[in-house]
């Protein structure tokens, strides 16, 4: 597998996934959205998000790169830097990195620009779970009920 691969095998799990010397992808929880204006109902997702200075390596991607592949840590660790020092170089060109399933960098001005892919959604509770638009039947009473039923159905019971 490449690492970005395992970048996105990661964002499912956690809320940070940093690449040594490169920068920190962070997930962010955004709740269910009724949208009364053009009446759309959202389901939940983790945003994504780059951060620049987060720099510093954890091991988190280190370590599960060298677990999936059965590799030493710096070995793992030696493909996670040439993986940067490629994405640094096309960046350094003014060229746009596009990561798959991930989103796309650009440096303007020494920042590192980023882009989301909004096709994805990094919440796995919401799998298969898709924006639908609806019809009101009588304003008041089912803009109401709607709410209710949405708030309701998005409460997880226990046992």
């Amino acid at each position: 597998m490449r690492v970005s691969d395992y970048i996105r095998d990661l964002l499912y799990k956690e809320n940070c996934v940093i690449l040594p010397g490169f920068g920190g992808f962070v997930v962010n929880y955004e709740g269910s959205k009724i949208d009364f204006n053009s009446n759309e109902m959202h389901p939940p997702k983790r945003l994504l998000a780059f951060n620049q200075k987060l720099t510093n390596n954890d091991g988190l991607l280190v370590n599960h790169i060298a677990k999936q592949e059965n590799i030493t840590y710096q070995e793992a660790e030696k493909k996670v830097a040439s993986f940067v020092a490629e994405q640094m170089k096309m960046l350094d060109k003014g060229n746009k990195v596009t990561i798959d399933g991930i989103g796309s960098l650009k440096s303007i001005k020494s920042n590192i620009v980023f882009t989301p892919d909004r096709n994805i959604n990094f919440n796995r509770d919401a799998y298969g779970l898709e924006s639908f638009k609806f019809k009101i039947a009588s304003d008041s009473i089912s803009k109401t009920s709607l709410a209710c039923f949405f708030i309701f159905s998005s409460i997880k019971l226990s046992k």
